[in-house]
Parts: C-alpha cells; sequence; structure tokens
C-alpha cells in the first residue's frame, strides 16, 4: 500500500477539518521564550502544540478546581 497523493480533494478535506476541528492561537512573547517552548516539547516528547495544550489543560484544571473551591 502506497501513500495516498496530496491531491485537491485531499487538500480540501484538511482545510476544512482544520476550520471547524481547531483554534489558531498566536502570541507575541518576549525573546527567549521560543527557545523555552521548543525545550519543554522536546523533554516532553511531543510537539510544541502538544506541549501548549499540556500546560493549558493543567492550568486551568487547577485554577477551576481553585474557583470552584473558593465559591463553596
Amino acid at each position: 500500500m502506497g501513500k495516498r497523493a496530496y491531491n485537491e480533494a485531499r487538500k480540501t478535506a484538511n482545510a476544512r477539518y482544520i476550520a471547524e476541528k481547531t483554534d489558531m492561537i498566536a502570541a507575541h512573547l518576549p525573546v527567549g521564550y521560543k527557545d523555552k517552548l521548543n525545550r519543554i516539547a522536546e523533554l516532553q516528547g511531543c510537539s510544541k502544540a502538544q506541549a501548549l495544550k499540556n500546560m493549558i489543560d493543567q492550568a486551568y484544571d487547577v485554577l477551576c478546581s481553585a474557583a470552584e473551591s473558593a465559591q463553596e
């Protein structure tokens, strides 16, 4: 079984998936943060996007559970 050709139909399907299933985040950070993110991703053995997703999920869990505890 060989590789599939990257044709217009595949390109359209990929663009539709990205538009429907993902959010685009851009950030202007101080010099050096790109290298820090690259290092974190390297240490975790994942992509930069996955490293950011992991950090956001962890922060969200901590902050939201703390906010819920404060409301009780």
